[in-house]
């Protein structure tokens, strides 16, 4: 279910793709700005400089291309997520939901190169787009096991600072939906230890969005399918969440 997290993967996901984007822009007559091919060009530009960065030799005397050193993985990131992010629009704006979903989701392989390299996620929307889509066609607890490990990769790799200025006023939605989509996930794989610290961070992040999150986690549980101690923490972070809430 998850994407493979490696660049060839989203040259050949891209390669395919972009071939059906183009038709369907070509079939509609419009004149589209950016059009699809200048997009696509982008990115098979960005994916070369993001292979040469990793074929590079640390070991080796000569340097890198020098436009391999001047980009920086927090620059390759932002400028991949804005491609893609105007791919998956194109697409949308085509009629094209599947591919622009497809689209969407070569941001984590994309994100994950970044982060693993010492950059780090500050544009997260089209990222939690992705998260969010595969949170809705988990089918085995495996699954939410591995988008679960996925979302704390992304966290991890966050401009903190984000999370930190979260509050009920006004909080940054991207970052909010990554950290609920950490929490679902992990409810879904019906792990105890993954459940405790993700629930913790909704506790800690969005104190304001806890009750109803946990409310509806409580609603959509099947008890028989939930060992005793993953029912356990569900039944404590509710009664914790919505009775201090009622309480007050």
């Amino acid at each position: 279910m998850l994407p493979p997290l490696d660049i060839g993967y989203i040259s050949e996901q891209l390669a395919e793709l972009g071939e059906e984007i183009q038709r369907a822009c070509d079939e509609s007559g419009a004149d589209i700005s950016p059009s699809p091919q200048v997009l696509l060009q982008g990115l098979a530009h960005l994916l070369a400089v993001m292979t040469a960065a990793d074929d590079a030799d640390p070991t080796h005397p000569s340097e890198p291309p020098r436009e391999t050193r001047a980009s920086t993985p927090d620059a390759l990131l932002d400028h991949g997520l804005d491609l893609l992010g105007q791919l998956a629009g194109l697409a949308t704006a085509l009629g094209l939901q599947t591919q622009a979903r497809a689209v969407e989701l070569l941001s984590l392989p994309l994100c994950c190169w970044s982060i693993r390299r010492g950059g780090e996620l500050q544009h997260p929307t089209l990222v939690a787009s992705a998260t969010t889509t595969l949170v809705e066609q988990i089918q085995l607890p495996e699954q939410s096991l591995a988008l679960c490990r996925l979302i704390d990769e992304i966290l991890d790799g966050s401009a903190i600072e984000r999370l930190q200025e979260m509050d009920a006023a006004n909080p940054p939605r991207a970052w909010r939906t990554l950290v609920l989509d950490r929490a679902r996930a992990a409810t879904l794989s019906r792990q105890p230890d993954l459940m405790e610290a993700a629930y913790a961070a909704v506790t800690e992040y969005l104190l304001e969005d806890a009750p109803a999150f946990f409310r509806d986690i409580a609603s959509h549980l099947e008890p028989s399918t939930y060992p005793p101690a993953a029912r356990e923490i569900i039944q404590r972070y509710v009664h914790d969440c919505c009775a201090s809430r009622r309480l007050h």
